[in-house]
């Protein structure tokens, strides 16, 4: 492996630390943790089918995509910061 291509490996080993981080520090106020027409009934979570397709046409828009691959995630510690909560 010569030098240029240890180099670019470690720079891409680094970017995709610094994403995780990015993720890792994510948070989100509580208010802005309930949205509308979504409820979760036992493991499923239930979106109404106009804010779906509000989101769905959102991110095509920002990505330029038809397709979409969606994750969920819960979040797993609420912190309080200046007196609100935060996910």
């Amino acid at each position: 492996m010569n030098r240029a291509s240890k180099v670019e490996a470690i720079l891409h080993a680094w970017l995709e630390f610094m994403a995780l981080v990015d993720l890792n520090n994510a948070k989100v106020p509580s208010n802005e943790a309930v949205l509308s027409g979504v409820e979760l009934n036992g493991n499923l979570v239930k979106i109404n089918q106009s804010n779906f397709a509000e989101i769905k046409r959102k991110v095509s828009e920002e990505t330029g995509q038809e397709d979409t691959i969606w994750v969920l995630s819960f979040p797993q510690l609420s912190t309080v910061n200046q007196g609100k909560s935060e996910y």
